[in-house]
């Protein structure tokens, strides 16, 4: 790529291994040689200097190599239209009912640390390593050559690139910004603050499981970490009544805005509190709803915090059991830690439920929306766990 130079980096027999395997990430621990210490494009050679891949190059990174292609080829703005496009092409296939969706899934559509979503017209994307940071400007005018946005936003705010040493960039890049986009997500429209929501906007990555909360909650519906509302805003679609709950001021604000851009005011209403306190609070009270859903923030960021994890996710999911209507009422219930398994989360599930003394059935073991694909031999790229619980006594 004109301007760029490739680096070269040799790899030990482990990180070769590794490579050989399928998995996109090759580790400091395995780097042998390198011929520079600036991020950027890099080829990748073994220990007899024989050509692996090319790869996004991080050196002062932990996840040093980000796989590119696992062939000789000429790495350039076609290139990255090339990857754009087939992105697109899946995302056309799958049939979802929003025009906002995530386009780019980092290593899972071959554009490793690169994530992209769509708001109606307007685009918004985070470059989270250092070796693609370089290639932000390339990045950039392939999704407006491709999309035809009416705005491309930069949300590189993400905590992760604080590890990169990468700069908080926040803005407009491309095209005009004048107001909030207005998504319709199935039978309903969200606004999305783009410029300051959380990830890019939005939540994207739930929407499939907020659609099927919406057809099967009822009667009274309690949701929490309700962030700005949209699982409750889904789940008033057979209810009586919602009440939506989370700590952040600028949520609940904003949760308001969407429960009136959909009419309901007076059906779904919002809390400000702490969720925790709350479901205690609701407990000791004997509060009793027929539905209830817990969307929480990761509790388990590292491997490190996964037993304080467990405890933070058995609590509230106990709470939760323990103030849900017997025979009939319906858990909805997620954790998007991905140091935090799908067996952790079932076994922290059982234990919840024996503890709260219900008889407890699974009804669906679910994951995120199709435009987040799950990479084979990439098992990060699959983080998200959803659940829906039916309590029979």
């Amino acid at each position: 790529m004109k301007g760029k130079n490739i680096i070269s980096v040799r790899i030990s027999s482990r990180g070769e291994k590794r490579l050989k395997s399928g998995h996109p990430w090759i580790f400091k621990s395995d780097i042998v040689e390198s011929s520079s210490n600036e991020a950027g494009l890099a080829v990748i050679l073994n220990k007899n200097k024989k050509f692996l891949a090319s790869a996004f190059y991080s050196p002062s990174s932990q996840i040093t190599l980000r796989i590119l292609s696992r062939k000789e080829e000429k790495i350039d703005c076609d290139w990255f239209a090339t990857k754009i496009k087939s992105a697109i092409e899946l995302r056309k296939k799958l049939n979802i009912c929003s025009n906002s969706i995530r386009i780019i899934y980092g290593e899972s559509d071959g554009l490793p640390a690169v994530i992209a979503d769509k708001y109606d017209d307007v685009i918004s994307f985070q470059t989270l390593c250092a070796g693609v940071d370089v290639f932000r400007n390339e990045i950039i005018n392939a999704l407006s050559d491709v999309l035809k946005p009416s705005s491309i936003i930069e949300r590189n705010d993400a905590i992760t690139r604080k590890a990169e040493n990468l700069p908080r960039r926040v803005g407009v890049v491309a095209g005009t910004y004048d107001e909030h986009p207005i998504i319709k997500e199935d039978r309903f429209s969200f606004l999305v603050d783009v410029l300051c929501g959380q990830k890019t906007g939005a939540y994207l990555d739930q929407r499939d499981n907020r659609i099927l909360a919406g057809k099967i909650a009822y009667g009274s519906v309690l949701d929490c970490f309700s962030y700005e509302g949209w699982f409750g805003v889904h789940m008033s679609y057979n209810a009586k009544s919602v009440l939506c709950v989370d700590s952040s001021a600028q949520a609940v604000s904003n949760a308001q805005k969407n429960i009136e851009i959909n009419g309901l005011k007076g059906k779904v209403k919002v809390l400000e509190a702490n969720v925790f306190d709350f479901l205690k609070a609701e407990d000791q009270k004997g509060a009793v709803y027929d539905c209830i859903n817990l969307d929480p923030p990761p509790f388990v960021k590292s491997i490190r915090n996964r037993e304080s994890g467990f405890r933070g996710y058995k609590e509230i999911n106990l709470r939760a059991m323990k103030i849900l209507r017997r025979r009939g009422g319906l858990l909805f219930t997620s954790s998007c830690s991905y140091n935090f398994s799908e067996d952790d989360f079932d076994v922290m599930l059982a234990n919840a439920a024996l503890d709260a003394k219900v008889n407890a059935k699974i009804l669906y073991r679910r994951n995120a929306a199709a435009d987040h694909p799950n990479l084979t031999t990439f098992p990060e790229s699959n983080y998200l766990k959803f659940r829906v619980l039916y309590i029979s006594s």
